[in-house]
């Protein structure tokens, strides 16, 4: 400003000094005029100039500096604030920091961990029969398998579920029969007992049976599980696992039995005993008996009847 000033004071010293010497001398009044003209020219520039600065001036003071200053003092403020949420906040942040660093070291313990029972199972992958004998695809229940459930999905990119039951491997001696018994034969057998099994695909053979174990647990409504054991020889190559069998087991014998139809026994009401009526000279006789075990349409008698005797087909 000051710069300014002095530059416009020159500049009026001059103008005024050029009037003078102008009006003393007889020169071209074109060369005056463009001179006088310059230097007006000059002088307006300059105090425009310094009307300029004063505006500056005066908007540096009264509003860039002031504003300059609130910011500078807002800026101080927020860094102070800053710099107290910071005391406050990064202790809080550290220790964040590292929880999640323990996070993270227990993350890859565990991820370790998954890792080596990865490989475990990748090496589990490897099926090993345990021992010799027949795979069956799936798993057995008394005897049978449903291979169907898990045949689709042995094969490349088949999916198996966990735990799931692929393949059974089954020895194929010793062999033993499973068989239902119905409740109401239960009374007639008794483990021990000896019989006669036929292999359904071979009925030429003959196997020697027993009963091994009968359980009275029903296994299903009405009826009860048996285990029998085979006697199977060693040229006997063509039995085994999952076929099936008749089995044939005599619950009593008595060469010696007198049968009748039962239809010829009758009963008086009110009684348990027993009768036939026996053909006589004198018509027929009734004649109380001991019935014993049943047969189809035969009943055994016990006592009360000879062989050879002639009796009643039905009561008269």
């Amino acid at each position: 400003m000051k710069s300014q000033t002095q530059w416009l004071e020159y500049s009026r010293e001059e103008l005024k000094q050029l009037q003078k010497m102008y009006r003393d001398k007889d020169l071209i009044e074109e060369t005056e005029e463009v001179i006088l003209k310059r230097q007006k020219n000059q002088i307006e520039q300059l105090e425009f100039a310094i009307e300029s600065l004063k505006l500056q001036q005066d908007r540096e003071t009264n509003l860039d500096r002031p504003r300059r200053d609130k910011a500078m003092k807002d800026g101080l403020q927020k860094q102070t604030l800053a710099w107290k949420k910071a005391q406050s906040s990064l202790p809080l942040e550290l220790n964040q920091k590292r929880l999640a660093l323990q996070k993270q070291e227990v993350e890859r313990a565990r991820t370790e961990e998954r890792f080596v029972h990865l490989e475990e199972d990748r090496a589990a992958m490897i099926l090993r029969a345990p021992n010799d004998g027949i795979v069956y695809h799936g798993q057995a229940d008394r005897g049978q398998w449903n291979s169907a459930a898990v045949s689709s999905r042995l094969k490349h990119g088949g999916v198996i579920q966990p735990k799931e039951v692929l393949m059974t491997i089954v020895t194929i001696r010793p062999v033993f029969l499973r068989a239902d018994v119905e409740e109401k034969d239960l009374h007639l057998l008794k483990e021990g007992l000896t019989g006669q099994a036929i292999p359904v695909g071979f009925p030429s053979l003959k196997l020697a049976a027993r009963l091994q174990k009968l359980t009275f647990v029903p296994r299903t409504a009405g009826s009860f599980e048996a285990r029998i054991a085979l006697d199977i020889p060693e040229n006997a190559e063509t039995v085994l696992p999952g076929m099936a069998a008749n089995v044939k087991f005599v619950t009593y014998r008595n060469d010696a039995a007198v049968l009748v139809p039962t239809s010829a026994i009758s009963h008086d009401e009110g009684s348990d005993a027993s009768y036939v009526y026996v053909k006589t000279d004198k018509g027929p006789v009734k004649t109380e008996i001991e019935p014993g075990k049943v047969k189809g349409a035969k009943t055994e008698v016990v006592s009360g009847l000879k062989s050879g005797t002639e009796i009643l087909a039905t009561k008269p």
